[in-house]
């Protein structure tokens, strides 16, 4: 009778002890699901992020490399407003790439400052993109770019 005691109580720990592991298991399998997903959310947010600074460049840079004396107010403020925007946030070497690429513009400073802002929003050295594959539009005039070319 005693080893039919001990046995059902020994069982019954065994049911008890295997609930216990499951539901830790279980956690523990949850908390790491559950940070996989942050850290992809944090990711998805700072590649979204980057997006909109790229946008931002590159809508200052078309604006301001086409300012004319005759523009409205309405788009120099506009210009004036995204320029100071990138001012907030890009590195000040960037920035000042960004601006000499638009105040001094030729066919090549602009595509320059959207390539190292390309640069500096991708981080990544292997990135293979050249002034030539940037397509480059105006009146009258074709698209400047070898790649187009081709």
């Amino acid at each position: 009778m005693l080893l039919i005691d001990f046995l059902s109580y020994f069982n019954l720990f065994l049911v008890f002890a295997g609930a216990l592991i499951g539901v830790f298991l279980n956690r523990v399998v949850q908390a790491l699901v559950d940070r996989g997903l942050r850290q992809q959310t944090i990711k998805l947010e700072w590649e979204q992020k980057k997006r909109e600074q790229a946008a931002r460049v590159a809508e200052y840079m078309s604006y301001a490399w086409q300012l004319r004396s005759d523009d409205t107010m309405d788009i120099y403020r506009k210009t004036n407003q995204l320029g100071w925007e990138l001012a907030m946030y890009l590195p000040a070497e960037l920035y000042t790439h960004v601006r000499d690429g638009v105040m001094d513009a030729n066919d090549k400073n602009p595509l320059s400052a959207i390539l190292a802002a390309r640069k500096h929003l991708l981080k990544d050295e292997r990135d293979a993109l050249t002034l030539d594959d940037i397509a480059f539009h105006f009146p009258n005039a074709k698209v400047i770019s070898k790649a187009v070319e081709n």
